[in-house]
């Protein structure tokens, strides 16, 4: 089943994220970085390169320490 937009906004209210989120209907991000799914956090620069990763369910924990390296 493909992920809504009402379902991803959903996911971020839920969740209280404050960082940017990509909403991508043609799925051209999943292609570019060659995964068949979206059930993973990425945290990724502007200039495209893949700082780090985790994986659903994410871990608060983890997501945050993929932040703070970014500091």
């Amino acid at each position: 089943m493909r992920n809504s937009r009402a379902k991803a906004e959903d996911f971020v209210s839920r969740y209280s994220l404050t960082f940017t989120n990509l909403w991508d209907n043609e799925d051209a991000v999943w292609r570019r970085y060659d995964r068949p799914y979206n059930s993973d956090f990425w945290l990724i620069r502007k200039d495209g390169t893949r700082v780090g990763e985790d994986h659903s369910p994410f871990s608060a924990r983890r997501v945050r320490q993929l932040l703070d390296g970014l500091e």
